[in-house]
């Protein structure tokens, strides 16, 4: 899985530093590392076209809108259940 941190201007002042850190805590890696175990990428993307509804992220290729750190959290909780593990 890959998840992307939006980090425009729009998200940033909306929280995203606090969504992505939370990635990172939960996750164990830093922006631009994959886990241990390969199935989570954290990556940062300049904008997501999203700005009304910031902060955004991905995960794969779904958008995420109006993310805070817990949302988030329960996203990646997601993801991996889908996934089969």
């Amino acid at each position: 899985h890959v998840g992307a941190a939006c980090r425009s201007i729009a998200c940033e002042f909306m929280g995203q530093p606090e969504v992505t850190q939370a990635v990172k805590d939960k996750l164990g890696i830093d922006v631009g590392e994959t886990t241990d175990d390969g199935e989570f990428t954290l990556i940062e993307l300049e904008c997501l076209g999203s700005c009304g509804t910031a902060p955004a992220a991905l995960i794969d290729e779904t958008l995420h809108e109006d993310v805070t750190p817990e949302t988030i959290i329960q996203k990646i909780e997601a993801a991996k259940q889908n996934n089969g593990h």
